[in-house]
């Protein structure tokens, strides 16, 4: 291509990320600030997993700089993407920052806090920022309930296992074998054999 702009440079990066190849990301979004084409949005959303998969937190960081000096801090699938890369690479207290930072949660701005806690061992903080989360009016999906069963699980939260539980049917999710193995792991830890023989049975 005799000019590239930045959604062919944008969709190249992506390519490489989606496939493995992380190197081959990061060198092209060089190449894009060397020839002076300006990253947008989706660039960055694709940018952050990459250094998250690779624990490139310095190269994650220098890429978070780009972010500011282009101002696209408003956009919440950028700050989610962001506060993801933090957390996968242990700096679960600068993806705390970026989390309070965003006006706009969405669903994916909660799960990411969620899983940042998890993959860092925070089990009790998981389950209070699940109990924010509903605070705040967002309901849970099947990733929410990835990241909680088993935080329960591990702090024998029964109570709280079982609220999920009853989230889950109501909006579907039992039928989810995901969903259903993490609430049988979760009854059988916490002692409650019968309720996990419930739910192993219902499963189709």
């Amino acid at each position: 291509m005799p000019h590239r702009n930045v959604d062919s440079l944008t969709v190249m990066i992506a390519g490489y990320a989606q496939n493995g190849f992380v190197q081959k990301a990061l060198e092209t979004f060089k190449q894009m600030q060397l020839a002076g084409v300006k990253p947008d949005s989706t660039t960055f959303s694709s940018l952050f997993p990459t250094c998250a998969k690779m624990g490139g937190l310095e190269q994650g960081m220098n890429v978070h700089q780009d972010l500011i000096e282009r101002r696209f801090w408003a956009d919440v699938s950028v700050a989610n993407t962001l506060m993801d890369m933090y957390a996968k690479c242990g700096r679960i207290h600068k993806s705390s920052e970026i989390f309070g930072k965003i006006l706009k949660r969405d669903l994916v701005s909660w799960n990411s806090r969620l899983a940042g806690y998890a993959q860092n061992g925070f089990v009790e903080k998981v389950i209070e920022t699940f109990n924010q989360m509903l605070l705040a009016d967002i309901m849970p999906d099947f990733t929410t309930c990835a990241r909680i069963l088993p935080a329960c699980a591990k702090m024998e939260a029964l109570e709280l296992g079982m609220n999920l539980h009853q989230s889950t049917i109501k909006s579907g999710f039992l039928s989810d074998v995901v969903t259903a193995n993490a609430l049988i792991d979760m009854y059988a830890k916490c002692g409650s054999k019968l309720k996990a023989r419930e739910v192993l049975n219902r499963l189709p």
